[in-house]
This record gives C-alpha cells, structure tokens and sequence, in this order.
C-alpha cells in the first residue's frame, strides 16, 4: 500500500512489487488475529490478501488524554487566525494542497498556515510555498518535540487532516485526527469513507472535497461562523472523549482477544 500505491516508487507487477506483495501477504494470511485500525481496512486486506473477516478486528488509533487535551495552550504573539496541520509530510496527506489553500487566501491577511513536521515531502512543499509562490502566510515550524505537540495543537483555531489521493487515504482514520479532536479543535479534511467510520460531516467534523479550492472555501466558511466552529470543535471533542481514549482503545483490543479466545475474561 506505501511503496506501490501511496508513493508510487515500486511498480505493482515488478520483481520488488510481488517481493512487497508476500511481505504483507504471508504474515497477515500465517497470523492467528490480524489488528485493522478500520473497517476498511480489513475489507482491503480480504480483498487484496484473501484475509478472512473471521481472523480481523479493528482497534481504532485513538489517543493519550495526558498528552492531548484542551488545558494546554502554547503562547501566541498574535491575534492572528490559525489554520494549522501536522504530519510527516508523506503523500498520504496532501500538504500540496493545503499550500494551495494557502494561495487562495493570501490576501486574508489576518489567516495563518502554521505546518508543523518534517519528511520525505518537506523540500517539496517548502520551496513550492516559499520559492514558487511566495507565501507570507504559510509558517514551516520543522519538527517539534512529541511533548510540545499537544499544546501547539491548542493554539490553532482550526485544524487540517489529510488531502492524499491514493487508496491509502481513502481507508484511514489517521492520529492526527484523534489528537486534533481530543484538544476540542474543529477540523477540516478530505471526504472519505475511512473518515466516516468515525465522525459525521458538520456534527464533528468538516469534509471536504480534495482540492485547495473546497479547503481554501470551507477555511472561510468556519471562521466567519462562530457557532458553527465551536459546535463542531465541542463534539469532536466529546466523540474523541466518549470512543477513542487510550482507555477506549485498551478495551476494543480486548474485545478482539475474547472474540478470538485469545483471553479468558475480558474484564
């Protein structure tokens, strides 16, 4: 899924795509429990690796209240509006189109991008924003330590996810998401049935089609409307809270072991 179809370095019907092919195959078909992040995901895995839905489970991403939470705010020196990502810069997130975004409202001149992350994109990315188009109003801030993140998070009024276009993007629910959600903050991302397995378009989340355009539009839309932002960033938060603590979590992997009588008592 990374190598083939997400980065696009190895082709499918090469030497090293079936030697990338058997490195998923034979594990995921020898393992007695395959652990699938969404729904999704075990019907790609079925699909692409003859996976039996009887030997899968999902356990969702989630997140650890003590790192991501609303108390935490790093300091501004600005009244600026944030719109702020964070990634490794892969194609799975689309950072290409949130420069473009960016692009379209550069003449808003009270919005700021803030792009936190490094990775194999980032050179990319950075000389398209600042070199090709000049951008005042995109910020690379490089990588920043894990411990930091939660509050850099807190100082954004709104929050991008992913903008890929391979299948990848389409099937997952990615951190990012979680912790964007566990620090009560209203997130735009792309339209994907991986996506709603989790969250509801304009009850907890924003989704978009993928294009800077839909991005640059929706970015507006939810700053000019107060009440709309904070009903969306407060349910997210509660989804985030009521399902995918690291508690949630612990006893959805639970719930896997027992349906596969792996644990005697799952309490």
């Amino acid at each position: 899924m990374t190598k083939v179809f997400d980065y696009k370095k190895v082709s499918k019907y090469s030497i090293r795509g079936v030697k990338n092919y058997l490195k998923d195959k034979i594990p995921l078909t020898k393992a007695d429990v395959v652990i699938c992040d969404t729904h999704l995901h075990e019907k790609y895995f079925h699909d692409q690796f003859d996976v039996e839905y009887s030997k899968m489970g999902v356990v969702h991403v989630g997140f650890i209240p003590e790192d991501f939470n609303p108390e935490n705010r790093a300091s501004t020196n600005d009244n600026s509006f944030r719109v702020g990502f964070y990634g490794t810069f892969n194609p799975l997130q689309g950072v290409d189109k949130i420069v473009g975004a960016a692009k379209i409202l550069r003449e808003e001149k009270d919005i700021r991008f803030d792009i936190i992350g490094k990775g194999p994109l980032y050179n990319e990315i950075n000389k398209l924003a600042k070199q090709e188009n000049n951008l005042k109003n995109i910020h690379f801030h490089g990588l920043k330590p894990y411990d930091e993140l939660g509050g850099m998070l807190n100082s954004f009024d709104i929050c991008l996810g992913i903008f890929g276009d391979s299948i990848k993007t389409d099937i997952v629910i990615p951190n990012k998401i979680y912790h964007y959600a566990a620090v009560g903050k209203p997130i735009i991302t792309k339209d994907t049935e991986g996506i709603r397995e989790g969250f509801e378009h304009e009850k907890n989340i924003w989704l978009v089609e993928n294009t800077s355009e839909a991005i640059a539009e929706s970015i507006i839309k939810l700053k000019n409307d107060d009440s709309l932002r904070k009903s969306i960033a407060d349910q997210a938060r509660e989804t985030a809270e009521q399902n995918y603590t690291d508690i949630g979590v612990a006893r959805e992997f639970l719930n896997v072991l027992a349906k596969h009588d792996l644990i005697l008592n799952k309490e």
